[in-house]
């Protein structure tokens, strides 16, 4: 069996964290994606695209479709990410077949992948999100509960056409994988709650860039501050946090609300006193935030991991976020941080007033935060991706060094 890899994803996923986990072992065969960030980690040169014609690879290769621009003029969503996700799945599959090769992918994107393999080698996917079956019921559960979850409803895992293709694919896509990975013990219950076999999901976290999210001396805010980041949508916990603040109503405490993408309040709740919305802000802005701020609060219903939640830690912000999420996979509970049940107001509340009467405390925490936010490198996650893959170590160079290392081997 080719001990190779076809690997696929659309767009510049984790910083192409996936294709340079097996490209460091020397096992990558083909990197498919829609699109290439210039510039990019990987620094593929040479023919890219549909002009290049397949011939026994020797060296990683790269399949760049470039038509995520014309579909999107000529194409509206749905039928735009369905076209994508179908026509990245046909080229991956197809270059699998071709050389004989083991094959990775994302979630939602698996369906149009894993199907199209004939050849006998491992077909690996990794779980993004949690499995879409069980959010769907989480999701319609809620709605029937508060008339703001009704807005869960614009989530793609109730908004998409039951009938369609991509749905039912993506619905089931587990059952065609040989290996599956998934960034959080949260994801990999889903998965199990969903019928998937255990055994074949392996967990493996990802990692952060502590040189960019790092500590930095400022001067802390006069005030209380916690800080929300994300869309301010309902997933993302945004109701039982404005519900928290409105009843606690802290003294000299204030709410900040950063972060791009659509927002579920609208007209349905006024935000409470002593809040601020600044919006989009940069990952500079960001890093000098959660250097000044108290605590990061994202009370989500659902995250496949909560990556920020590792950066806040790695900068040295405590964070109160999701039990269903990575945080409880990273920290110890009240030494950088604190889970709470999703919805669970009064947990919520509960943890805000401790944090808010014990702001000496919280500063304490930081470097136990940043701490354990250095176990979580990016390399290590490329390792921990090559282990649940089977991939065996080999003479190519890890780290920085790795990525000359393939830009040279694909001329």
């Amino acid at each position: 069996m080719n001990s190779k890899w076809v690997v696929s994803h659309c767009g510049s996923r984790d910083s192409y964290q996936l294709p340079l986990a097996i490209a460091e072992a020397d096992a990558l065969c083909c990197f498919v994606t829609d699109w290439l960030r210039t510039p990019n980690p990987l620094k593929f040169d040479g023919t890219k695209g549909e002009r290049r014609r397949p011939q026994q690879p020797v060296r990683p290769r790269l399949k760049e479709l470039r038509v995520s621009m014309l579909a999107s003029l000529v194409l509206r969503p749905p039928r735009r990410d369905q076209f994508l996700q179908d026509r990245l799945g046909e080229v991956a599959a197809a270059q699998a077949n071709a050389y004989g090769c083991n094959v990775l992918t994302t979630s939602y994107y698996g369906w149009s992948t894993l199907p199209r393999v004939r050849s006998a080698g491992q077909r690996g996917l990794f779980q993004i999100h949690p499995e879409p079956t069980v959010l769907r019921r989480r999701y319609t559960e809620l709605s029937r509960t508060d008339a703001r979850y009704m807005a869960l409803g614009k989530e793609l895992e109730l908004a998409a056409d039951s009938n369609s293709a991509s749905t039912r694919g993506w619905f089931s896509e587990w059952h065609n994988a040989s290996v599956l990975i998934a960034a959080s013990n949260y994801t990999k219950r889903t998965l199990v709650q969903a019928g998937c076999d255990g055994v074949k999901i392996h967990v493996v976290p990802y990692g952060v860039d502590s040189e960019v999210f790092r500590p930095i001396k400022l001067a802390p805010l006069d005030e209380f501050t916690v800080l929300f980041v994300g869309s301010r949508i309902a997933r993302k916990g945004i109701f039982t946090l404005l519900d928290a603040w409105e009843r606690l109503r802290l003294p000299h405490a204030h709410l900040v609300f950063v972060g791009r993408g659509r927002s579920d309040l609208g007209g349905c709740q006024a935000l409470p006193e002593r809040t601020e919305e600044r919006g989009a802000i940069t990952r500079h802005e960001l890093v000098h935030l959660l250097n000044q701020v108290d605590l990061l609060a994202v009370p989500s219903i659902a995250e496949g991991f909560g990556h920020v939640y590792l950066e806040s830690l790695a900068v040295g912000c405590p964070v109160v976020g999701s039990t269903h999420s990575a945080l409880p996979d990273i920290i110890t509970e009240g030494r950088e941080g604190f889970c709470v049940e999703p919805g669970d107001l009064n947990a919520l509340c509960d943890r805000l007033l401790w944090c808010h009467k014990n702001r000496d405390k919280l500063r304490e925490m930081r470097s136990a935060a940043r701490e354990r936010a250095l176990l979580y490198s990016w390399a290590n996650f490329r390792a921990g991706v090559r282990n649940a893959l089977g991939i065996p170590p080999s003479s190519a160079p890890s780290g920085q060094n790795a990525l000359s290392y393939v830009n040279r081997t694909t001329h």
